[in-house]
């Protein structure tokens, strides 16, 4: 008792459960607990989190309170999974449990690797990486150019390229919105 500061009736107790097991203790396994929250409420979730722009969980649960009544009162939820259990799960539900709910189809959403620049082995070759340690020019007058395409999660269709040029000496940055690649 002077070791561990247990009380007597609790070294007794650990005493006697040593006593009575044979072999080395066993860690304790738990079983999962249920799901609080259905395929019902996940699939409205989904909804109201695409239809508010796909903001963080945090957000979302703090303004579900505004979102849940205008998308409901303009039609665009599924009435049928919209039950008033479902809704005031919705009301209740934390930030922390929005973003693991959400995890696989954010995940989905998400682009893989998306890239509208191919360059070919001979340009790949031909231009230099600079590294932070290089010498930079001392004139203005050396420009660095990038081309910044904003497609969203898909390079399909028609979209709005950004020309960067930008001078190494001066920092200074000039932007051109460009409609295409081929544009002049």
């Amino acid at each position: 008792m002077a070791v561990t500061g247990w009380s007597r009736a609790n070294a007794r107790r650990a005493l006697s459960t040593a006593r009575k097991r044979k072999g080395p203790a066993k860690t304790v396994v738990r079983k999962p607990r249920g799901r609080s929250y259905g395929y019902d409420v996940l699939k409205v979730l989904i909804s109201v989190w695409r239809l508010a722009g796909m903001p963080s969980g945090k957000y979302l649960a703090v303004t579900m309170g505004l979102w849940l009544p205008k998308l409901e009162t303009f039609g665009e939820l599924d009435a049928k999974r919209l039950t008033p259990a479902v809704r005031a799960q919705l009301l209740r539900i934390s930030g922390a449990t929005i973003d693991r709910l959400l995890k696989p189809t954010k995940d989905t959403d998400r682009p893989k690797v998306l890239s509208a620049t191919k360059a070919g082995p001979l340009l790949r070759n031909s231009i230099t990486v600079r590294k932070a340690g290089d010498e930079h020019e001392q004139a203005p007058g050396f420009i660095e150019a990038d081309m910044v395409v904003h497609c969203g999660p898909t390079l399909a269709g028609e979209f709005v390229r950004t020309l960067t040029a930008t001078d190494v000496f001066t920092g200074w940055t000039e932007n051109v919105a460009v409609r295409n690649g081929a544009h002049k």
